[in-house]
């Protein structure tokens, strides 16, 4: 099981002290990473909170799950782990390729 947990659809105005003070009621946190888009630097409105153990985590997944934070129902679940670089390859797609059109011939002018 995961200490992380995948907090989302909170405001962009939330900050990384609001988020340790919900979760804080309901467990020791330990770590707070909010995701920020890299053009405009703004909050995307998730990110992973990582608690200090697997009881805290759960507990606090399902006490804030639908929890309103600004006005709005936030979604709180376990982080599932990332399948490593080689996991998982046989049912993996890979980029599709299309054939190239080919050139049509031009037609010679009379």
């Amino acid at each position: 099981m995961s200490r992380k947990l995948f907090v989302a659809n909170f405001p962009y105005s939330t900050g990384e002290e609001s988020l340790r003070e919900l979760f804080g009621q309901h467990g020791l946190v330990e770590e707070i990473k909010i995701i920020y888009d890299r053009e405009t630097g703004r909050s995307r409105g998730f990110g992973f909170v990582m608690m200090e153990t697997e009881e805290e985590c759960v507990h606090a997944a399902e006490a804030l799950n639908g929890a309103e934070v600004g006005g709005r129902p936030i979604a709180v679940r376990v982080a599932e782990p990332r399948p490593s670089a080689g996991a998982d390859v046989e049912h993996r797609q890979g980029p599709k390729r299309f054939a190239l059109a080919r050139p049509r011939a031009r037609r010679q002018r009379e």
